[in-house]
Protein backbone atom coordinates (compact mmCIF):
# COMPACT_ATOMS: atom_id res chain seq x y z
CA UNK A 1 0.00 0.00 0.00
CA UNK A 2 2.94 2.27 0.68
CA UNK A 3 4.58 1.82 -2.66
CA UNK A 4 1.26 2.42 -4.20
CA UNK A 5 0.76 5.83 -2.77
CA UNK A 6 2.36 8.30 -4.60
CA UNK A 7 1.27 11.35 -3.02
CA UNK A 8 1.98 10.36 0.81
CA UNK A 9 4.63 12.83 1.99
CA UNK A 10 4.53 12.07 5.54
CA UNK A 11 3.79 8.61 7.50
CA UNK A 12 2.63 8.53 11.72
CA UNK A 13 3.38 5.40 12.60
CA UNK A 14 4.12 6.74 16.26
CA UNK A 15 3.09 4.60 18.93
CA UNK A 16 2.12 1.32 17.79
CA UNK A 17 5.07 -1.45 18.91
CA UNK A 18 7.21 -1.45 15.79
CA UNK A 19 9.77 -4.05 16.06
CA UNK A 20 13.15 -4.32 13.92
CA UNK A 21 10.84 -6.83 11.77
CA UNK A 22 7.86 -4.41 10.97
CA UNK A 23 10.39 -2.47 9.57
CA UNK A 24 12.52 -4.25 7.34
CA UNK A 25 8.62 -4.78 5.51
CA UNK A 26 7.84 -0.70 5.88
CA UNK A 27 11.13 -0.15 4.29
CA UNK A 28 10.37 -2.45 0.95
CA UNK A 29 6.98 -0.06 0.54
CA UNK A 30 10.00 2.86 1.38
CA UNK A 31 12.01 1.96 -1.87
CA UNK A 32 9.26 1.79 -3.88
CA UNK A 33 7.60 5.18 -2.91
CA UNK A 34 9.28 8.52 -4.19
CA UNK A 35 7.11 11.11 -2.31
CA UNK A 36 7.61 10.65 1.58
CA UNK A 37 9.41 13.57 2.84
CA UNK A 38 9.33 12.80 6.87
CA UNK A 39 8.59 10.21 9.10
CA UNK A 40 7.26 9.96 12.76
CA UNK A 41 8.18 6.52 14.40
CA UNK A 42 8.25 7.65 18.23
CA UNK A 43 7.74 5.22 20.72
CA UNK A 44 7.84 1.54 18.94
CA UNK A 45 10.81 -0.51 19.89
CA UNK A 46 13.09 0.27 17.13
CA UNK A 47 17.04 -0.40 17.48
CA UNK A 48 20.58 -0.05 15.38
CA UNK A 49 19.17 -3.12 13.04
CA UNK A 50 16.09 -1.49 12.28
CA UNK A 51 17.91 1.82 11.62
CA UNK A 52 20.11 0.57 9.20
CA UNK A 53 17.11 -0.97 7.01
CA UNK A 54 15.52 1.89 7.59
CA UNK A 55 18.29 4.16 6.27
CA UNK A 56 19.24 2.11 3.71
CA UNK A 57 15.52 2.58 1.97
CA UNK A 58 15.46 6.72 2.40
CA UNK A 59 18.33 6.98 0.22
CA UNK A 60 17.64 4.37 -1.94
CA UNK A 61 14.17 6.10 -2.19
CA UNK A 62 14.39 9.71 -1.11
CA UNK A 63 17.68 11.08 -0.51
CA UNK A 64 17.10 14.40 -2.19
CA UNK A 65 13.62 15.26 -0.74
CA UNK A 66 13.88 13.47 2.61
CA UNK A 67 13.25 16.58 5.31
CA UNK A 68 12.65 15.02 8.96
CA UNK A 69 12.73 11.63 10.84
CA UNK A 70 11.48 11.45 14.64
CA UNK A 71 12.72 8.35 16.72
CA UNK A 72 11.82 9.48 19.81
CA UNK A 73 11.41 6.62 22.34
CA UNK A 74 12.97 3.57 21.10
CA UNK A 75 16.56 2.14 21.44
CA UNK A 76 18.96 3.72 19.30
CA UNK A 77 22.49 3.22 19.88
CA UNK A 78 25.72 3.87 18.41
CA UNK A 79 25.57 2.37 15.61
CA UNK A 80 22.19 3.53 14.79
CA UNK A 81 23.60 7.43 15.77
CA UNK A 82 26.42 5.99 12.65
CA UNK A 83 23.60 4.56 10.32
CA UNK A 84 22.24 8.25 10.89
CA UNK A 85 25.61 10.28 10.47
CA UNK A 86 25.56 8.89 7.28
CA UNK A 87 21.92 9.88 6.53
CA UNK A 88 22.90 12.75 7.71
CA UNK A 89 25.55 13.89 4.89
CA UNK A 90 24.14 12.28 2.07
CA UNK A 91 20.31 13.85 2.17
CA UNK A 92 20.56 18.07 1.08
CA UNK A 93 17.58 18.74 2.02
CA UNK A 94 17.45 16.99 5.66
CA UNK A 95 16.55 19.27 8.46
CA UNK A 96 14.68 18.19 11.44
CA UNK A 97 16.23 14.44 13.52
CA UNK A 98 14.30 14.32 16.63
CA UNK A 99 16.65 11.44 18.65
CA UNK A 100 14.89 12.04 22.15
CA UNK A 101 15.12 9.20 24.53
CA UNK A 102 16.98 6.60 22.91
CA UNK A 103 20.78 5.15 24.10
CA UNK A 104 22.89 7.32 21.71
CA UNK A 105 26.03 7.59 24.40
CA UNK A 106 28.80 9.40 23.87
CA UNK A 107 29.97 7.78 21.23
CA UNK A 108 26.89 8.20 19.10
CA UNK A 109 27.20 11.89 19.81
CA UNK A 110 30.31 11.42 18.27
CA UNK A 111 28.93 9.87 14.54
CA UNK A 112 26.32 12.52 14.42
CA UNK A 113 28.92 15.43 14.69
CA UNK A 114 30.76 13.59 11.98
CA UNK A 115 27.93 13.44 9.95
CA UNK A 116 26.98 17.13 10.80
CA UNK A 117 30.41 18.41 10.01
CA UNK A 118 30.50 16.44 6.73
CA UNK A 119 28.22 18.35 4.51
CA UNK A 120 24.99 18.86 5.73
CA UNK A 121 24.18 22.28 5.68
CA UNK A 122 20.08 22.11 5.89
CA UNK A 123 19.81 20.27 9.40
CA UNK A 124 18.87 23.10 12.01
CA UNK A 125 17.19 20.67 14.55
CA UNK A 126 18.68 17.85 16.58
CA UNK A 127 16.62 16.63 19.82
CA UNK A 128 19.08 14.52 21.93
CA UNK A 129 17.02 15.30 25.07
CA UNK A 130 16.94 12.50 27.39
CA UNK A 131 19.23 10.33 26.00
CA UNK A 132 20.91 6.90 28.46
CA UNK A 133 24.23 6.45 28.50
CA UNK A 134 25.55 9.88 27.48
CA UNK A 135 28.03 11.35 30.38
CA UNK A 136 28.59 14.95 30.41
CA UNK A 137 31.48 14.82 28.09
CA UNK A 138 28.95 13.95 25.25
CA UNK A 139 26.77 16.90 27.15
CA UNK A 140 29.60 19.07 26.63
CA UNK A 141 30.54 18.30 23.45
CA UNK A 142 27.10 18.89 21.97
CA UNK A 143 27.07 22.46 23.66
CA UNK A 144 30.16 23.17 21.66
CA UNK A 145 28.67 21.58 18.66
CA UNK A 146 25.50 24.33 19.13
CA UNK A 147 27.78 27.25 19.05
CA UNK A 148 30.42 26.04 16.30
CA UNK A 149 27.41 24.77 13.55
CA UNK A 150 24.79 27.40 14.57
CA UNK A 151 22.25 24.91 15.37
CA UNK A 152 19.86 24.21 17.31
CA UNK A 153 20.27 20.97 19.58
CA UNK A 154 18.15 19.61 22.39
CA UNK A 155 20.05 17.97 25.29
CA UNK A 156 18.87 17.36 29.27
CA UNK A 157 21.42 20.05 30.03
CA UNK A 158 19.49 22.96 27.76
CA UNK A 159 16.18 21.95 29.23
CA UNK A 160 17.19 22.36 32.58
CA UNK A 161 18.86 25.58 31.84
CA UNK A 162 15.24 26.47 29.78
CA UNK A 163 13.49 25.40 33.06
CA UNK A 164 15.62 26.79 35.86
CA UNK A 165 15.45 30.37 33.75
CA UNK A 166 11.78 30.49 33.97
CA UNK A 167 12.15 29.13 37.60
CA UNK A 168 14.52 32.29 38.58
CA UNK A 169 11.97 34.83 36.06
Amino acid sequence: AIKSHLTLTHLNLADNKLKNKEIGLLAKGVRENKSIESFNLSSNEISDQGIDVLVDAIIHSRKDQFRKLRLTSNMVGETGAKKLSYLIKVCPAFESLDLEDNNLGDMGVAYLEEGLKASNKSLNYLNLVSNKKMTEKGHKRVEELRKELDLQILTQLSVDRFADEIVKA
